[in-house]
């Protein structure tokens, strides 16, 4: 309870920044409950200042300790000596600006001093009060072109002209065994995006890759701009200028952050979107670009495969595309690209949910392709009926004798289920006891593979 840590003192400072009733600050239970309402929080947000704003969202839902703060006052911050005496005018500043206008909530954890002990976070129920972690914001209607020179390139130098494959790295993209791979694992948006990520820091913190290659140790540039994104809405929009009190809190022990690089990258990877507007550029969400409006604008029918264009196809819709298809790479003749195809397969088809199975993607294939409409359809009758197990066996016992005895023997196994039509089933480590029970019983196993 955050009144274990408060006094009178603080209690009353918090009820007149929210505006609680005065008997709050006398009992601590309605003082508990009134803190853990929205009440007075508009007001009390719009008394901080514009960076004390911004550091509410920065903090985010992290619970931190008061050197986190250091960043927003760093004229309280001492150079030389103990924690307290590095941090304590530090704390001060936090208690009177912030805890005493009750927006944080306090508590405490085991450590060396006293000062050390204290934990601060943001309730969770004030975030969406929070505004979006910018200076101002600009309504443009306008939609935001491609700016992700960086990540379509990598994208597409697996379809690079002629000579070998890209060199495998953790992070390159391959075609293996007829799925898109990205270093060994099956291609997803987590896995790209961690790419995003590494290749964001590596150009804001060159000095950290330079000489030691590995991320900065708090690394948190590409969650923290993730979390400012989705506070915005459609058609918003930031200058360099709005987002550069956020950047000025990020890590920084080189001081090489500078917010231009940050903007620019972000918009080479995909992370920002970018748009010129009366002659200034401002930045967005790099998830409102359209880069094709229909599939007709990335894949074209060639035969019975999908050739990909992949200097357009959306990334979500490259997930997709793994998920229910084989991949091939055409080897490239003379100076043309390597051409990415792809093939619907039916099992993964058959193993995905009703909702991607009706979706616009899918449908559009199917009917651009009449053998695939065919295989689709069937699919469609049998879905929901049939279920599929890697580790189940399937037996028919059609002697009633036995089948008798299998009930008897195995009634009370959760392992052995038996079905309608003389069928029981187990899983694969359960058929030598029941081998060895039937066998005993004086019938023979006759197996029978599913391909």
């Amino acid at each position: 309870m955050i009144t274990d840590y408060l006094n009178a003192t603080d209690m009353k400072h918090i009820c007149q920044a929210r505006q609680f009733d005065a008997k709050c600050a006398k009992s601590k239970d309605v003082f508990e409950t009134s803190f853990s309402s929205t009440q007075g929080l508009p007001d009390a947000i719009e008394s901080l200042t514009d960076r004390e704003r911004i550091f509410l969202s920065y903090i985010g839902d992290k619970t931190v300790d008061v050197s986190f703060f250091a960043p927003l006052y760093p004229e309280d911050v001492g150079r030389y000596g103990t924690y307290t005496q590095s941090y304590g005018a530090l704390f001060k500043k936090v208690w009177a600006n912030l805890v005493r206008k009750g927006l944080l909530s306090v508590t405490q954890r085991y450590a060396d001093t006293n000062l050390e002990r204290w934990r601060f976070e943001v309730p969770s129920l004030y975030y969406s009060f929070i505004p979006a972690p910018f200076k101002t914001l600009t309504e443009i209607n306008e939609t935001p072109l491609p700016a992700d020179t960086a990540l379509r390139g990598h994208i597409t130098a697996m379809a690079v002209t002629q000579g070998s494959a890209p060199k495998l790295s953790t992070y390159s993209l391959r075609v293996s065994d007829n799925t898109l791979k990205i270093g060994k694992e099956c291609f997803s948006l987590d896995l790209l995006n961690k790419w995003q990520r590494r290749q964001m820091n590596q150009i804001c913190y060159p000095q950290f890759h330079h000489r030691l290659n590995f991320e900065p140790k708090l690394d948190v540039m590409f969650d923290v701009l993730n979390t400012a994104l989705a506070q915005l809405k459609p058609g918003q929009f930031f200058s360099e200028r709005d987002i550069s009190p956020l950047i000025h809190f990020l890590p920084d022990p080189k001081r090489e952050l500078k917010t231009a690089n940050v903007c620019q990258a972000a918009a080479d990877f995909g992370l920002f979107s970018k748009i010129y507007h009366n002659n200034k550029v401002y930045y967005g969400r790099g998830y409102d670009v359209v880069y094709a409006n229909t599939p007709d604008e990335y894949l074209m029918l060639e035969k019975d495969a999908f050739i990909v264009d992949m200097t357009k196809v959306p990334y979500h819709t490259l997930e997709t595309l793994t998920s229910i298809c084989h991949f091939k790479v055409q080897k490239a003749k003379g100076n043309q690209t390597r051409k990415i195809m792809v093939v619907p397969d039916m099992l993964r088809l058959a193993k995905q949910d009703l909702s991607l199975l009706e979706s616009p993607l899918v449908q559009w294939m199917c009917n651009q392709s009449p053998s695939l409409k065919q295989s689709f359809d069937r699919i469609m009758e049998k879905h929901g009926k049939i279920l599929l197990h890697k580790n189940l066996l399937i037996a028919k016992v059609s002697d009633l004798r036995l089948k008798a005895q299998c009930i008897k023997a195995f009634e009370y196994d959760d392992q052995v289920k038996f079905l309608a039509n003389d069928y029981m089933v187990f899983p694969k480590n359960k058929l030598p006891v029941v081998q060895k029970f039937v066998e005993k019983a004086g019938y023979a196993v006759k197996e029978q593979s599913g391909n």
